[in-house]
């Protein structure tokens, strides 16, 4: 009985959150609520880490709680609530299990628009080469990573990042010795599909030719 009580209050918590995150969205394009959005966001906020916190103690991987978990770690919301889960609360990431077709929600909503926080993405990278995430273990955590980090490693509208792309690319051409797989996937990615990764047959010359210009 306690143990229902208590799934029952997660879940009011949880849609609280989400109407929470909805207000957020719906006031974010005006200047006028600037104040009331910065005090939804941090309300929001602590509401999300205590589900994480609660999440990392006793989910086990469930996959409703786990879809409830990844409502906030869509693009559209703050990216302190990513950098929470992917970072700070790294832990549970061996519990996020979900496959794509899991989903309860639009999958598009995970990989648009581009992530471009800088900290997430060499995490993205780091998570991917020291096995953290991996493709037979956590599918949807693993196609979100290659996504985002395949589309900052071909970005090339900023100049002032292409250190770090050079950075990531070599760290990627030195572990394929031991996993060309996940080389592969992370440069020949094109796009997400509830079946996982679609990967490119033949890297379009322009991306071949950027891919040069970067490890020269």
């Amino acid at each position: 009985m306690a143990t229902t009580k208590s799934c029952r209050a997660d879940e009011e918590e949880f849609n609280h959150c989400h109407r929470t995150f909805d207000d957020v969205v719906v006031h974010l394009s005006s200047a006028a609520n600037k104040t009331h959005v910065e005090a939804i966001v941090g309300k929001h906020t602590a509401n999300y880490r205590s589900l994480v916190d609660q999440y990392d103690a006793c989910s086990f991987g469930d996959v409703l709680y786990s879809n409830y978990l990844l409502v906030p770690l869509q693009q559209m919301y703050d990216v302190q609530l990513r950098k929470h889960v992917w970072i700070e609360h790294s832990t549970i990431l061996k519990y996020l299990r979900l496959k794509p077709d899991q989903i309860l929600f639009s999958l598009e909503t995970f990989f648009i628009p581009y992530e471009n926080e800088l900290e997430l993405i060499r995490y993205y990278a780091q998570i991917l080469l020291n096995g953290t995430v991996k493709k037979t273990i956590q599918p949807l955590l693993y196609m979100i990573a290659v996504h985002h980090l395949n589309g900052f490693l071909f970005d090339q509208t900023r100049t002032e990042q292409n250190n770090l792309q050079r950075i990531i690319v070599k760290n990627l051409q030195m572990t394929s010795t031991n996993d060309k797989i996940l080389y592969d996937e992370i440069i020949n990615y094109k796009t997400f599909s509830r079946d996982g990764p679609v990967i490119f047959t033949t890297l379009p010359v322009i991306r071949m030719n950027w891919l040069q210009k970067l490890v020269e």
